[in-house]
C-alpha cells in the first residue's frame, strides 16, 4: 500500500560568524543540566527533577524552540526567550526544520 515518509526534526547550531558547528536530530540535543533544573523549578517547583520532569522540561523547551524558529533561516539565540537562551550557551544562531526520510 501507500507508505508515508517519516519526518525527522533536525537542529543546527551556529557560531557568531554563521558557521554551522553541529547538526543533529532534535531529540539528540542535551540541554545543559543547570537549565534543566532551573526550568524544572519554574514549571514544576521541583529542584531535583525525576526523569518524567526532565523529559517534560526538554519537550516543552524544544516545542517553544520550534515555534520561535518557523522559517528556514537560522535565528539569533539573542532573539529567543530567556529560557531558550539558557538552552544554548555559547551558540549564536539555531535552526530547526523537518526532513522526510
Amino acid at each position: 500500500m501507500f507508505k508515508r515518509k517519516k519526518k525527522t526534526t533536525l537542529l543546527a547550531l551556529y557560531d557568531a560568524s554563521g558557521a554551522e558547528q553541529q547538526r543533529m536530530r532534535l531529540d539528540e540535543y542535551a540541554l545543559p543540566e543547570e537549565t534543566v533544573i532551573a526550568l524544572s523549578v519554574k514549571f514544576y517547583n521541583d529542584p531535583e527533577p525525576c526523569y518524567i520532569h526532565r523529559g517534560a522540561v526538554r519537550q516543552r523547551a524544544m516545542m517553544e524552540l520550534a515555534e520561535a524558529c518557523p522559517g528556514p533561516e537560522p535565528v539569533a539565540v539573542s532573539l529567543l526567550s530567556d529560557d531558550l537562551q539558557a538552552c544554548f550557551p555559547e551558540i549564536a544562531f539555531v535552526r530547526i526544520w523537518e526532513e522526510a526520510q
